[in-house]
């Protein structure tokens, strides 16, 4: 596998553990984004050029940065971080537990 088609695969692996697989042809063919690195470099407003939503946008940094400075996270822990940080972002931050307790997340209180 060539290194460009090796980069554009941890792109959309990485969309893919988000949740957001939508945007993967934007992001590779119309942002030019062949990396995770290369996303990594991407501004806000790069990310909504690409039609990507703004929520969506913010998530995507916030997943980029955090993975940038920790070890690959199981999918349960993927899902429980995309969790916290779309709570945080709507001013619910440190909520996820009482939301995965009264069984809002995750189906009827069972783990992520």
């Amino acid at each position: 596998m060539s290194a460009a088609m090796s980069g554009e695969q941890e792109v959309r692996d990485f969309l893919k553990a988000q949740g957001m697989e939508e945007y993967t042809s934007a992001l590779i063919y119309n942002g030019f984004y062949m990396s995770v690195d290369s996303l990594r470099e991407a501004t806000y407003e790069e990310l909504l050029d690409c039609n990507v939503k703004p929520l969506h946008a913010k998530l995507i940094l916030s997943s980029l940065q955090q993975s940038a400075h920790s070890a690959p996270l199981s999918e349960e822990e993927q899902e429980r971080q995309r969790l916290a940080s779309f709570l945080s972002m709507i001013g619910c931050a440190g909520s996820e537990e009482a939301l995965v307790a009264g069984g809002g997340a995750g189906g009827g209180g069972e783990p992520l």
